[in-house]
């Protein structure tokens, strides 16, 4: 046990006495204005686990339920936490320290073993989480809680006593020495129940919390010593047995609800329990956390600014849901008078016998049968219950029912993608739309789960490194699997470990983190990784070298931004460095005089090398302008002796044409004068006429002549119009 501090301890117990009702005031007012959401709370649970006649004391054994409460629970709890949280601890600034890259290596790795190696946190958060879905409230408790072993003391030389020769050693002398076996940070969950606070508006406003541990007698002595522990009723009485008529076995499972408070206004801690006198055990500030209380903000359902009484998340539709128990009620009703009945004629033995045995393949003897044929056979005999009315009924209270089940779904966010019912007609990507949106729906408190976990680790690591040894630290780390850089940087880590742990860390837990792997996503997030980083990497290569430092600083500003990528820091770091070692080492600088004389030979080369190529160009140029005038000249020639020749062509052609009609016309002529003489032979008459028309037509005859070869001529002159015009733009040409 610890000792109590002597400013509140007094002489007489009197200041523990007020102390402890000081604070039980607190607790009285707390209870009064919790009362009501309590009964509520125990309602809800009730309902949830499906106790007859918790809800509603009228309601018979036999009625027919539809635990929608259970079925909404069950499938919320696994879209908030469904697998252990991984914690992200890195530097609050980015800054070049390689001391903080592995005093935060060193914490992650110590938080993951203590979330790994114990399941309280794992049971403390999943709890949590279902006490918000049920009452509206969930809470969890960190502590410290270092396992003591015995270790025997070193041989001493014996001392001798007064008077005697000889020595001895006293008996007083202990024999063994406490020291530390192992340390742990424990997460306590605690129920809604055995939680609370002083009477507040917000959580900000808070200034007091406590829980109910209970402890059998055993447990007592244990904590506050055998006088104090002896002293303590065992108040919480297990069933309906009192603490005077029980037996020693019963006894023994008795316990005593003992308050742990803790005052963040006095930073102090108390223990006290109702049924005893005074306070138990007062401390000052045990754990030295920066926010004091040993929990973090409780995870709450629908609260408001004024209050903060929960209001439970089955309280917004238990309507719907009694709603839903009556429609199940009935339609087991509908269900079972679903049946054949009807009546018969009781005259009719045979009938009875038909439908009562359910014989196969055999003739019933039926008495009076024309009495029987006459009232229409077995139909006039039998007349069944008409079954439409019912089958209606039961359809319209499963729509009914269908209906309610939507609204309570609306109600809490969970679409139909969430609880793995979907539609079949649905396409691909209006089911991805509806598991976009209820993720909308679910992320706020999924963002809560990830705080609330956040803030557990963050208790967690300040007590890692305010009150954990530092061999005990580097065990659970695996330090001694550090390369051998990093392992020299060790013990300046665990000093800034010791310092303000959160001012130089970040503590984060991701929500993606608490729900179900998406392994797909997963595979798709990491090659989109080592993409990047490969063409990066390959694009750094070409950089010059007084870029690589660069390169390697911002190589690492994109690595920091995954979780897996941090762990190459180290290696980063190291290649940073030697790429800055490379740069500074300047090479030797050469000689003055002869950088000079390089220098004039290169100019002396660069002017002899500027001589011989224009000397090679003129060169060239005149032999291809010799060859470019000869070209043309021999074209002119050509051209020329072509046009004269078919000038001459022409003319020649034009010749004939005029010797060939002159011939053409003149026996025309001759032919006409031959005919005129023979007619002018047989009429004498018209000789004078003829004659005329004969002159006509020969004068005719000679102007067409004359107009074609007009014609000939003027195409002659056309063609060596053209000839002259392109032997003179040769000759432009040439010049």
């Amino acid at each position: 046990m610890v000792e109590l501090d002597e400013a509140v301890k007094g002489n007489d117990g009197s200041d523990l006495v007020s102390l402890k009702n000081s604070y039980l005031l607190e607790i009285d007012l707390y209870d009064k204005k919790f009362q009501d959401w309590e009964t509520r709370a125990n309602t809800i649970v009730k309902r949830y686990r499906d106790e007859r006649g918790g809800l509603d004391q009228n309601s018979k054994q036999t009625e027919a339920r539809y635990n929608i409460l259970w079925s909404n629970i069950q499938t919320m709890i696994p879209n908030v936490f469904a697998r252990l949280p991984q914690p992200e601890v890195s530097r609050r600034y980015k800054d070049k320290d390689p001391v903080g890259r592995v005093a935060s290596m060193i914490l992650e790795r110590a938080l993951e073993y203590e979330i790994e190696a114990y399941p309280d946190y794992e049971n403390a958060v999943r709890n949590s989480v279902e006490d918000r879905l049920l009452p509206g409230r969930g809470i969890s408790w960190v502590r410290y809680m270092p396992v003591m072993k015995d270790v025997e003391m070193p041989e001493q030389p014996m001392q001798a006593m007064d008077g005697e020769e000889g020595t001895q050693i006293s008996e007083d002398t202990p024999k063994t020495y406490p020291v530390i076996d192992y340390e742990c940070s424990p997460c306590d969950y605690v129920a809604w129940k055995d939680f609370g606070h002083n009477v507040a508006r917000t959580w900000e406003e808070v200034t007091t919390v406590w829980r109910i541990v209970p402890m059998n007698r055993e447990e007592l002595i244990e904590r506050f010593g055998e006088e104090i522990g002896e002293q303590i009723p065992l108040d919480m009485k297990s069933g309906t047995q009192d603490v005077d008529t029980a037996s020693p076995e019963e006894l023994a499972k008795m316990k005593a609800n003992i308050y742990e408070v803790w005052d963040k206004k006095e930073k102090r801690c108390v223990w006290l329990s109702k049924s005893h006198q005074k306070a138990l055990d007062v401390q000052e500030d045990v754990l030295g956390l920066d926010g004091f209380f040993p929990c973090p903000k409780p995870l709450y359902a629908t609260t408001t600014t004024d209050s903060l009484i929960p209001v439970p998340d089955y309280a917004l539709y238990q309507d719907l849901a009694k709603e839903l128990d009556t429609l199940t009620d009935r339609i087991n009703g509908l269900a079972d008078s679903i049946k054949v009945v009807g009546v018969y004629d009781s005259t009719q033995t045979g009938i009875k016998r038909m439908l009562k045995e359910g014989v196969n393949t055999e003739l019933i003897p039926v008495d009076n049968w024309m009495m029987f044929g006459e009232k229409g056979g077995i139909k006039g005999v039998i007349d069944w219950l008409p079954l439409d009315q019912v089958v209606g009924a039961l359809n319209a209270a499963y729509q009914a029912r269908d209906q309610a089940k939507q609204a309570v779904f609306e109600i809490m966010g969970i679409a139909d993608v969430l609880r793995g019912s979907s539609d079949p007609n649905e396409t691909l990507g209006a089911q991805q739309m509806k598991g976009q949106f209820a993720s909308k729906r679910l992320r706020y408190m999924q963002n809560e789960v990830s705080t609330f976990a956040t803030h557990l680790l963050k208790i967690k690591a300040q007590i890692i490194c305010n009150h954990y040894q530092p061999q005990t630290i580097l065990m659970i780390s695996g330090a001694e699997q550090f390369d051998d850089a990093d392992k020299q940087l060790i013990a300046p880590a665990l000093e800034l470990l010791k310092n303000n742990v959160l001012n130089n860390f970040r503590i984060e837990v991701s929500s993606n983190s608490l729900i179900e792997i998406d392994e797909q996503q997963e595979k798709q997030d990491r090659m989109e990784f080592l993409t990047a980083v490969g063409n990066f990497m390959e694009k750094a290569i070409q950089l010059p070298p007084q870029l690589h430092t660069v390169a390697g600083e911002l190589l690492l500003y994109g690595v920091r931004g995954f979780r897996t990528g941090r762990q190459l820091e180290g290696q980063i770091d190291e290649a940073i460095e030697t790429l800055k070692e490379s740069t500074q080492q300047q090479p030797e600088q050469p000689d003055p005089e002869m950088l000079k004389m390089q220098a004039e030979q290169q100019a002396e080369q660069q002017r002899q090398a500027g001589e011989d190529q224009r000397a090679q160009q003129k060169q060239v140029a005149d032999v291809q302008l010799g060859q470019q005038k000869l070209a043309a000249d021999q074209q002119t020639a050509q051209m020329k002796a072509s046009n004269e020749m078919q000038l001459a062509q022409l003319k020649a052609q034009n010749q004939q044409a005029l010797e060939q009609e002159k011939i053409a016309s003149a026996e025309r002529i001759a032919i006409h004068k031959d005919e005129l003489s023979a007619a002018s032979a047989m009429k004498g008459m018209e000789a004078e006429q003829i004659k005329d028309m004969q002159t006509q037509e020969t004068d005719h005859e000679q102007d067409h002549a004359l107009q074609e070869l007009s014609v000939s001529v003027c195409q002659l002159h056309k063609k060596l119009e053209d000839i002259s015009i392109r032997l003179d733009v040769n000759e432009l040409g040439k010049l």
